[in-house]
């Protein structure tokens, strides 16, 4: 599409210097912050009985913090699959997160699957049961038989190795890490206000540990490194189909690199627009020269999403 050089906005110039995807690592990639990976556990998500709703929580949480969620797996209570998933993902990114299957019954397996995965035998993590005996007195005395008690005891088995860190004072459910592994309840309410806390703390500990061993990954630089900047989403819209715009949004794109990604997301049923089109990046300024350029070309709007 031509236009008069008094109403087209600069363009945005080309990122200075494209480097090899082969040669970027997950986290450079993804603008200095770590790299995330979750591993859902569950037989309950996968044949559809409960909807999982602590991924989408994750990924805000993150998206907020300026760290990228890279990938997501979701297995089922089997050990092979845990053990699968979580050595391949630890390998991979920085930071592993597993919810589900940490529970008192016979299928709540994480614990044991993470431990066999890194060669670590079971041991009762005996400050997590006197915590559970403060947090939960009544609930905690309850239990007098042998069998409850065992179940009560099975949430306190803990890989040999691990760390424990209390999110909450008002919870007694700890959030065990082995290596680069971070394990969380699969409840949504538990795995919402443990993992706030938790993400804040990690940051901050990398940063003081400068922005190495992120787990027990490896070992930090020690100096001192700030946070990863937040991201920052910035919407548009348009009447064109995406047919129309396509070729507008893969020559940005392609000139973006790695400073910004551009999506595009058809709205169905909506009499305003037919196309959304996302901005996400950390550089708030030029978000909205790329906004600017795309509203030119294809007579955009600014959108805000609902």
């Amino acid at each position: 599409m031509a236009h008069s050089p008094s109403s087209t906005p600069t363009t945005v110039p080309a990122e200075p210097r494209a480097a090899s995807p082969a040669s970027i690592s997950s986290t450079e990639s993804r603008g200095g912050g770590p790299s995330v990976a979750a591993c859902i556990i569950g037989d309950e998500i996968l044949n559809g009985k409960i909807q999982d709703t602590n991924t989408r929580f994750l990924a805000q949480q993150c998206f907020q913090r300026g760290l990228t969620l890279n990938k997501v797996e979701v297995v089922g209570d089997e050990f092979a699959d845990i053990a699968e998933s979580i050595r391949r993902l630890s390998a991979q990114y920085d930071l592993v997160l597993t919810t589900g299957g940490i529970g008192p019954t016979h299928d709540d397996i994480t614990y044991e699957a993470i431990g066999r995965t890194f060669g670590q035998e079971l041991v009762l993590h005996q400050p997590t049961l006197d915590r559970m005996a403060q947090v939960t007195p009544e609930k905690f005395r309850q239990q007098r038989d042998e069998g409850a008690r065992k179940a009560q005891e099975r949430m306190a088995l803990f890989p040999a190795g691990a760390k424990v860190f209390y999110p909450r004072e008002d919870l007694w459910v700890p959030v065990a890490s082995v290596a680069n592994v971070f394990i969380f309840p699969g409840i949504p309410e538990l795995f919402q206000k443990m993992l706030v806390p938790w993400l804040d703390h990690e940051l901050v500990r990398q940063a003081e540990d400068g922005g190495g061993g992120v787990g027990d990954k490896g070992e930090g630089s020690g100096a001192a490194r700030s946070a990863p900047r937040p991201f920052i989403r910035v919407t548009v819209a348009t009447q064109q189909p995406e047919s129309q715009i396509a070729t507008c949004l893969t020559d940005l794109q392609a000139r973006m690199g790695n400073r910004v990604k551009v999506g595009s997301y058809p709205l169905w049923r909506n009499e305003r627009a037919k196309v959304a089109v996302t901005f996400v990046g950390r550089d708030q300024t030029l978000l909205d020269r790329c906004a600017a350029e795309v509203k030119q070309a294809v007579d955009g709007f600014d959108w805000t999403e609902t």
